[in-house]
């Protein structure tokens, strides 16, 4: 508690020193930004087995330094406290199982922790018309490395990523990432550490997968086009290189129909194993299929300001898919 009040100090100190000097430095300027929410999350269970409930508050702390033109210096902390209506470190009788949903709130290493506390976002960033450079840690959106933010505190990442825009025709991002901090977790971690957070899935014998704490990669590599191919017609690719675990290709075509009201998008997912799917020993490893293949399909239609979507997947045979890493798979 004593180093989160210092942190918190020397944080509002540092700002407050920038906005009192930013008068004497040209073109330059500093914003605070900020969120508070309170999140209530109920599980009814069947019978005699536990129900489960959680009250969480909190939000984040932004602080953006803009100098001369073209750069930028953030940071951000965030945060989620438990109101303690339950404690969710006691299990349920029958199964010896903890809350599923609801620990996602919190710490889900540690049931028993009450105070979440990461500083989330520390970056330098370069921008001009068509380039932008962003080093440190930051909110990545990607269609499988992303924020999730249906939690307390999102998914973050940890790395540089470089993105370059024409507007109106395309984007092009390339980046490496060598730490996550997956949503509500307390922390960063290596990119094979931060597999397995979440629970864990289970093996084709229907055991539990022990890849949790033994899977190794070092770093994820991602390269992506969002491009407009006419006025009506779009598309997107992305590859992740998951070092050691899995490559993952995904493209996305996509048609605007009537007047742009109505999109019908379709989707093409491939992965395959790199190295040793994460660890060397079978029992232990993350990725255990040679490859997988997904194939999908979305129709999205506007009313107003009402959105309605309607999607289908199917992993096809062959193989199981996985998700991608970071996100407490």
């Amino acid at each position: 508690m004593r180093l989160i009040a210092l942190f918190i100090w020397i944080l509002f100190q540092w700002c407050n020193h920038v906005v009192i000097a930013q008068d004497s430095l040209k073109n330059s300027s500093g914003e605070f930004s900020g969120q508070w929410r309170t999140f209530y999350l109920n599980t009814f269970n069947k019978g005699e087995l536990k129900d489960y409930y959680a009250l969480a508050t909190g939000g984040k702390l932004k602080y953006v330094y803009s100098l001369e033109e073209h750069f930028k210096f953030g940071a951000a902390a965030y945060t989620s406290f438990s109101l303690g209506i339950q404690d969710l470190s006691v299990p349920d009788a029958t199964t010896g199982k903890y809350s599923r949903y609801e620990s996602g709130l919190f710490n889900v290493q540690d049931m028993g922790d009450r105070l979440v506390f990461i500083a989330g976002e520390l970056f330098v960033q370069y921008e001009n018309q068509r380039h932008k450079l962003i080093l440190g840690r930051f909110k990545l959106a990607t269609p499988f490395i992303n924020p999730e933010d249906g939690r307390m505190i999102p998914t973050l990442s940890q790395g540089v990523l470089y993105t370059h825009t024409k507007k109106q025709k395309y984007r092009f991002q390339l980046g490496v990432l060598n730490a996550i901090a997956p949503r509500s977790s307390d922390g960063f971690f290596k990119i094979g550490e931060s597999i397995g957070k979440y629970p864990v899935g289970r093996t084709l014998a229907g055991t539990a997968c022990q890849y949790a704490g033994n899977t190794q990669s070092d770093y994820i590599a991602i390269t992506g086009l969002n491009v407009s191919l006419t006025d009506f017609i779009k598309a997107e690719a992305w590859n992740y290189y998951v070092d050691n675990i899995f490559n993952t290709t995904y493209l996305k075509p996509a048609i605007d129909l009537h007047e742009k009201d109505i999109r019908l998008s379709l989707e093409w997912i491939h992965q395959e194993m790199v190295g040793k799917g994460g660890n060397e020993t079978d029992s232990l490893r993350y990725f255990e299929d040679q490859r997988s293949n997904v194939l999908g399909t979305q129709l999205e239609m506007k009313f107003s300001k009402t959105r309605f979507s309607l999607g289908y997947d199917h992993i096809l045979e062959g193989g199981r898919f996985f998700v991608s890493t970071g996100v407490g798979a």
